[in-house]
């Protein structure tokens, strides 16, 4: 709630993003939306001093020379603020910072990801799964959620799998190992000239039928 997420997809996006509301992409696979944590720093300083957190100095990996993850950065270093949380912008290149997150020697980061297929299985694995990467490095560990993304990738009845799906996006929204930023359509620029650049939801480009002319 000390997070200004709308504020984020205006300056960061120049509004053409949109607000997240899941690790699973809307479009996909089993999306569903969860209720959103309205921004109120009141209520979330007010939070901070009944659990006794206070005086907070937080480390923020930025990876240098990577200008969204910068403003990113300094936006949401300035929300903290009004809550009493301090942040102190470790920017390092992006070889230190994959070491630095591989290491655990953070509080925050900001990273983005896309989907390889709109199948929701190999996403949750990434995030949920516990397979091996600490869960995109949150270190998030939840036994529950673990057994559930591997059943969920061998079930065959569509309707079970959209409730399992459904119950790991509501366990992650309600234990917050990450936190949603924004979804980014992707924006592309080409000349007069090329026609049929194509570039599917995922991100992958297509350019079979490309022509420059």
């Amino acid at each position: 709630m000390a997070i200004d997420k709308q504020a984020l997809v205006d300056a960061v996006t120049f509004g053409l993003g949109e607000v997240a509301d899941s690790y699973i992409a809307k479009g996909a696979l089993y999306h569903t939306s969860n209720p959103p944590r309205p921004y109120d720093p009141d209520a979330a300083k007010a939070m901070l001093s009944a659990a006794g957190a206070t005086g907070l100095t937080l480390s923020y990996v930025v990876e240098s020379g990577n200008d969204v993850s910068e403003r990113i950065a300094l936006l949401v270093q300035q929300q903290l603020a009004r809550v009493g949380v301090g942040v102190e912008l470790k920017k390092v290149d992006p070889g230190q910072s994959w070491e630095l997150l591989v290491a655990g020697d953070y509080d925050l980061t900001v990273q983005s990801w896309t989907d390889d297929i709109p199948d929701p299985g190999p996403k949750s694995t990434f995030v949920l799964g516990d397979d091996g990467n600490k869960n995109f490095l949150t270190r998030y560990h939840n036994d529950t959620a673990k057994d559930l993304v591997a059943a969920a990738r061998t079930e065959m009845d569509p309707a079970m799998r959209e409730a399992m799906y459904v119950e790991l996006q509501q366990t992650a929204h309600a234990d917050v190992p990450w936190i949603d930023l924004y979804q980014s359509p992707f924006v592309n620029v080409s000349r007069k000239n090329v026609e049929n650049f194509d570039q599917n939801p995922l991100g992958r480009l297509s350019l079979e039928d490309t022509v420059k002319n």
